[in-house]
C-alpha cells in the first residue's frame, strides 16, 4: 500500500453483531465473527428513503460524517 487511507461504505447486514462505542455519532465496533476481518471502529449511517418508505443502514470507516 502507498499509505493512503482507504474509505468505504457498505450496507449493514441484518445479522451483524456489534457493540456501541459512542451513541451520539453512532460509532460501533463489530463483535461477531466479522470482528476478525474488521477490528476497528465504524460509524453507522442511517438513511430514510421517503418514496420507498424504507430505512437503509450503512457502515463506514469515515468517522467524521456526522
Amino acid at each position: 500500500m502507498d499509505g493512503t487511507r482507504r474509505l468505504f461504505l457498505t450496507r449493514l447486514k441484518d445479522n451483524a453483531v456489534y457493540a456501541v462505542l459512542e451513541t451520539r455519532d453512532e460509532i460501533i465496533q463489530l463483535t461477531g465473527t466479522a470482528a476478525k476481518k474488521c477490528p476497528y471502529p465504524l460509524q453507522k449511517v442511517t438513511y430514510y428513503h421517503a418514496d420507498k418508505d424504507e430505512t437503509f443502514v450503512y457502515l463506514t470507516n469515515h468517522l467524521k460524517l456526522g
